[in-house]
């Protein structure tokens, strides 16, 4: 979003918009996908949110407003959805709290 702001295709005021849709897209996503991922697999669920994210990203480096905001909805949904379904994956494990942790370890 940096760019896109520096160079004056983008509004400062956006910045704060697209990062609150983006936000909203993932909290929606992770509660749809928590709601169905119980007992079903989740290896394709989560390989498909990531490419689905990646390409989101990717599609984000564009000048246009409305596909930038629109790839940032996309990509926040995605990640919603691989967020679910690591933590249902988490879960699964004989020592869910112990997986949980190094999960959230990871991320740091």
């Amino acid at each position: 979003l940096g760019p896109a702001v520096g160079n004056g295709t983008l509004p400062a005021e956006m910045i704060g918009l697209i990062a609150t849709a983006e936000l909203l897209a993932m909290a929606l996503a992770n509660m749809a996908t928590s709601a169905i991922v119980a007992g079903r697999p989740i290896r394709r669920l989560v390989q498909i949110g990531m490419v689905v994210a990646m390409a989101g990203s990717l599609a984000s480096i564009v000048q246009h407003t409305a596909t930038l905001i629109g790839a940032r909805i996309i990509s926040g949904a995605a990640l919603g959805t691989v967020n679910a379904a690591v933590a249902a994956a988490a879960a699964r494990q004989p020592h869910p709290q112990r997986t949980l942790a190094m999960v959230q370890f990871g991320l740091l």
